[in-house]
């Protein structure tokens, strides 16, 4: 049995290699436009489906001078106006159903002293700040800021809104 020979580069059949030589560089670049497009496209679908809750925002009473203060410093309670009933005490930012102190007052007491003595031991939080809409009552303000004096705070704000 005859071996077949195999064409060498001296050979008339001989026409190069047989696979084409790859480069030893590969492309190291990614293209990352379609990435961006991506992140665009779910930046203006979350902009575009977030609603604001409207039932948790209060009106605050405006005011020509104070000072900001940091809410992430501050244990917040807000007050909301309940024609007719005493003020709805919310143990957090806005009127949020789940931070409502339920019951009667020595209940809703018990609560508020416990959310502050919690903010003050647990979270660290150095000031209180009061938001109560424009139509709550002075007197539901003076009650929650006995409070906040028997709790150990030294520190109370009132919010309000700048005047325009």
């Amino acid at each position: 049995m005859a071996q077949a020979e195999l064409p060498t580069p001296e050979d008339d059949a001989w026409s190069g290699p047989l696979l084409p030589r790859r480069s030893m560089e590969e492309e190291t670049d990614m293209d990352i436009t379609p990435m961006i497009d991506i992140t665009f496209l779910l930046l203006i679908f979350f902009l575009v489906t977030s609603a604001m809750d409207p039932q948790t925002a209060i009106q605050l009473p405006t005011a020509e001078y104070g000072d900001g203060v940091d809410p992430d410093t501050a244990a917040i309670i807000t007050l909301g106006y309940r024609q007719g009933e005493p003020a709805a005490v919310y143990l957090g930012n806005g009127k949020v159903e789940s931070f409502l102190a339920r019951g009667s007052w020595p209940e809703v007491r018990r609560q508020v002293l416990e959310y502050l003595e919690n903010q003050l031991v647990q979270e660290k939080k150095t000031t209180v700040l009061i938001k109560a809409e424009a139509e709550v009552n002075e007197g539901e303000v003076n009650r929650i800021e006995q409070l906040v004096t028997e709790a150990g705070f030294s520190s109370l704000h009132i919010a309000v809104m700048d005047e325009d």
